[in-house]
């Protein structure tokens, strides 16, 4: 987090910001391995001119910025490390989504303008960070954002169209222009856009597919045979399933790798805390035996 907290309560629970303001108060859980906000104060409501400031803000900031060697440090230490025998992880700054407030998905309505200056800033920020990357050897860059559940996307195809799509193709071109491939991320149903966003967008490759949502490996290849895919093993399944749904999950993603190519098989998302044991194992012997 970039905000030191104010004072520590207790071992695992801090306090931020002003108790007389604007103030939260965070602690962390060993069992699910998150810290989040426990208690905090009244906050005033947010506006659609807070959200135009908040453009006004990336807008700014986007017109003087240049990346450097140290926004590519954990990725660039990871190829050092591990060299051509993994893929890092290069998740630094081409994704292109909305913050999770209920406002922002009411501008898209309300002040379309302000979202497509949104997504138009942060396509800025991700060209030139494909440029800076190549610099670097960087080929896989990460980005997307979720925006959908397992009920749809919270955009509708036209806003997806009109709005987000143009930012998509053009951090796509630049990447293509650098030979990066650009990678696009989000759980949940993604069939309302599939066409928009697997094909005209340019991106690569899909990763957090979501079988549960109906975002099955082998529906996806034949729908968008150039589509390279990632996952196939629901996070779900390994969480709350028995070793059987994990194997039976796991088999059935190979097949469709087997069958189509394009695809990674393993976890759809994150394995989360308390994840058993016996169910990531059992994914990774049927990984290791069957493939």
């Amino acid at each position: 987090m970039p905000e030191r907290p104010t004072r520590r309560l207790d071992e695992r629970t801090f306090l931020y910001g002003d108790e007389g303001t604007e103030w939260c108060v965070r602690r962390y859980s060993p069992a699910t391995e998150l810290y989040q906000v426990v208690d905090a104060g009244p906050r005033p409501e947010v506006t659609l001119e807070d959200v135009e400031r908040s453009v006004e803000s990336l807008e700014s900031w986007v017109a003087t910025y240049e990346p450097t060697e140290e926004t590519f440090a954990p990725v660039l230490r990871a190829m050092a490390e591990f060299g051509e025998s993994g893929v890092p992880y290069g998740g630094v700054g081409v994704g292109v989504g909305l913050p999770h407030e209920s406002l922002w998905v009411e501008a898209v309505a309300a002040r379309p303008d302000l979202i497509g200056r949104y997504f138009a800033a942060q396509a800025e920020r991700g060209v030139r960070i494909a440029r800076a990357a190549a610099r670097y050897g960087i080929r896989y860059l990460y980005g997307g954002g979720d925006f959908a559940s397992a009920r749809g996307p919270f955009l509708s195809p036209h806003s997806f169209r009109e709005l987000m799509l143009p930012a998509l193709q053009r951090i796509s071109t630049a990447c293509d222009e650098v030979g990066a491939l650009h990678g696009f991320a989000s759980d949940g149903d993604l069939w309302p856009l599939a066409d928009d966003l697997f094909g005209r967008s340019g991106i690569r490759f899909y990763y957090e597919v979501d079988a549960a949502a109906g975002m099955q490996l082998r529906r996806l290849r034949e729908r968008f045979p150039r589509l390279a895919l990632l996952g196939g093993v629901n996070s779900a399944t390994l969480h709350r399933g028995s070793p059987e749904n994990v194997t039976c999950e796991t088999r059935e993603a190979l097949s469709a790798a087997r069958e189509h190519g394009g695809c990674i098989v393993g976890c759809s998302n994150q394995i989360v805390a308390g994840t058993p044991m016996a169910n990531f194992r059992a994914m990774m012997d049927v990984l290791h035996a069957e493939r």
